[in-house]
């Protein structure tokens, strides 16, 4: 097999497309050779005679586990031939699923909760596996050209023939590995933080969930008011109909005493509405905060619903920080129906309002192409302005952009430039890149 000849086949079902090309996009700029059918066959192939020829040339198969490709004849099919081919079969397991019998004894991959982990690992089998085979390519080739030479001439000739592009490719292929898990433990890191801050604000939310508990006391207390008002007007209308004749009160015997008391209780009554109706309304950094409340179950149980209800009326009432915190909602699926487009409309509300934290995520959206064509020009721009309005995440990003050329030319120096001002503003995720690159901060 050539050394460039892609060494693992993805089975998959068409409805885990998304999931799959992206994993081979990745596998791919980390510098591991596979084949997909939606990437890798050219203009002009036929489907049929394409796959045939890739699932019979490669020697591993990586396996797409979830309840739609087990139930797929086409990928049960191309199991049974990796099976009796003797070929390699890597099990990705990327959603729960009744795992086939002939595989449930090889070692799988789990992606069901940490994408970025599971990557680490794959790419670890694919990458260190067929550098050795193409170590060993390289070294056989000078051999067979050259007929009698002893073996030591060989090696030597071999070794002197290797041009400075190869090991320049070799060590490219290298950091952009280490690039690419780089971005995806970012991403994790910068979710982990939005978890962290709003435990930060814990005497915050409780002194919220406080207030919430005394209104709903008064709005209970407002009810039983009223009911006692309703009450005493059919007292009095019995009253009437039996002539004047007094109608007796489970809870005051005097009519004097009866009458300060319903004047008493109609005092509080206009204070309670008075209250009411003059009461100031929750600004929308409050509705924000609530939002942050019921997310994180501080004070009031957690519900992803009544979360994405408080950030959609902050959103709506224009605050920024909750445009963003709806689109996150949207994008994760917590408390909706997952729908990247609405994830991408409220980042870019977000964005326009000038929120630095919009346009980074929305840069995101476009460089994964989540909710919009994938478009790497947009993303750095949006990463770029987002850096400049001195967003500190935005920043490592927009190293990260021209460390590997993407939307902008690679530029190893600007990339030291970005992470660098990162760093200096304590981002832990540029200070790792700087390490990475063997610079200092």
């Amino acid at each position: 097999m050539p050394t460039d000849a892609p060494t693992a086949f993805f089975s998959y079902s068409r409805e885990d497309s998304e999931f799959a090309i992206r994993l081979a996009e990745d596998l791919k700029a980390a510098g591991a050779v596979v084949w997909i059918d939606q990437l890798d066959i050219e203009p002009g192939q036929e489907w049929d005679n394409a796959i045939e020829d890739a699932v019979t040339q490669c020697p591993r198969m990586l396996l797409i586990l979830t309840a739609a490709s087990v139930k797929s004849r086409k990928v049960r099919n191309e199991i049974a031939f990796a099976l009796d081919e003797g070929k390699t079969i890597i099990p990705v397991l990327y959603q729960d699923c009744m795992v086939p019998l002939q595989l449930r004894r090889i070692q799988h991959i789990d992606f069901r909760t940490d994408y970025a982990r599971g990557l680490k690992a794959l790419l670890k089998t694919l990458v260190v596996e067929q550098q050795p085979a193409a170590s060993a390519a390289a070294t056989a080739a000078p051999v067979e050209s050259q007929p009698g030479v002893s073996d030591a001439e060989s090696k030597g000739a071999a070794e002197r023939k290797q041009p400075d592009e190869e090991n320049k490719s070799a060590a490219e292929k290298s950091r952009l590995k280490q690039a690419q898990e780089a971005s995806q433990e970012y991403l994790e890191r910068e979710r982990n933080r939005i978890k962290e801050r709003l435990l930060q604000e814990e005497e915050e939310r409780a002194e919220h969930a406080r207030e919430y508990a005394a209104a709903q006391s008064e709005e209970r207390y407002l009810a039983a008011a009223e009911k006692a008002r309703m009450e005493r007007q059919e007292r009095e209308r019995l009253e009437q109909q039996r002539g004047g004749a007094p109608v007796p009160s489970p809870a005051i015997a005097s009519p004097a005493l009866k009458k300060i008391a319903l004047a008493a209780c109609g005092i509080l009554v206009a204070a309670l509405v008075l209250y009411w109706a003059t009461r100031p309304k929750l600004s929308a950094e409050a509705m924000v905060e609530k939002g942050n409340d019921y997310f994180a179950g501080k004070g009031v149980p957690k519900d992803y619903q009544q979360a994405v209800s408080w950030y959609r009326k902050a959103a709506e009432a224009g605050n920024a920080t909750g445009m963003v915190d709806l689109g996150v909602m949207y994008e994760n699926g917590n408390g909706v129906q997952r729908d990247y487009g609405q994830a991408v409309n409220w980042y870019r509300k977000a964005a326009e309002a000038g929120n630095a934290g919009g346009m980074r995520r929305l840069g995101f959206m476009y460089g994964a192409g989540l909710g919009v064509d994938k478009d790497y020009n947009q993303a750095a721009t949006w990463i770029r302005k987002a850096a400049e309005a001195g967003d500190v995440d935005g920043m490592n990003s927009m190293g990260f952009m021209y460390e590997v050329g993407r939307g902008v030319e690679k530029d190893q120096q600007q990339a030291v430039t970005w992470y660098r001002k990162a760093a200096q503003l304590g981002n832990q995720d540029a200070k790792d890149n700087l390490k990475r690159l063997g610079v200092s901060p």
